[in-house]
């Protein structure tokens, strides 16, 4: 099935306008965003812990991985629940995995920071960089959270708005 240039247009119009208004809403409620985004991930690995399981009852003992099926299903299905019910934990905790790793990180860099010259001294500044920003992310996570949500709100908005202009400027017939 094709799409006239007319239904094109209105097509990508309005995923262009759908994404300004999801990029603005990032923008405006960072915190809120990355929690809705999160309850929506858990949904998705809700239904798909669900599917699995039932793929596991349909197949039975037929299967050499049937049990691993069934591993999996209870793990996506736990995954989705825990993202569904605990949102605002799980983005404290993946800030902290984030803010260890970058201070893991830094302290590498430190270590390797032992050459001299203008390597050594970018090694050294980097590395201290890389501590200090960890150190923020573990002392205040939702400072994290909140800037990348920002990001991703700002790239919504620039998908959004691109999407717009190319919808106005699609020509008649193509």
């Amino acid at each position: 099935m094709t799409l006239t240039t007319f239904q094109s247009k209105i097509f990508i119009g309005f995923k262009g306008v759908v994404l300004l208004l999801l990029g603005v809403f990032f923008l405006v409620r960072p915190e809120r965003a990355a929690e809705s985004l999160l309850f929506y991930i858990g949904l998705m690995l809700l239904a798909a812990g669900i599917i699995t399981l039932f793929r596991f009852i349909r197949l039975g003992k037929s299967l050499h991985t049937s049990s691993n099926l069934y591993l999996w299903s209870i793990s996506l299905i736990c995954s989705g629940l825990f993202l569904i019910f605990f949102a605002k934990y799980a983005l404290i905790f993946f800030a902290f995995v984030a803010g260890f790793l970058v201070i893991s990180d830094g302290i590498s860099l430190l270590r390797l920071s032992g050459f001299n010259g203008r390597i050594g001294r970018l090694l050294t500044l980097f590395g201290v960089l890389s501590l200090l920003l960890g150190i923020i992310i573990l002392l205040n996570p939702s400072s994290l959270i909140v800037f990348l949500t920002i990001c991703f709100g700002i790239v919504l908005i620039l998908s959004g708005a691109f999407l717009l202009i190319i919808s106005l400027n699609l020509p008649r017939k193509y």
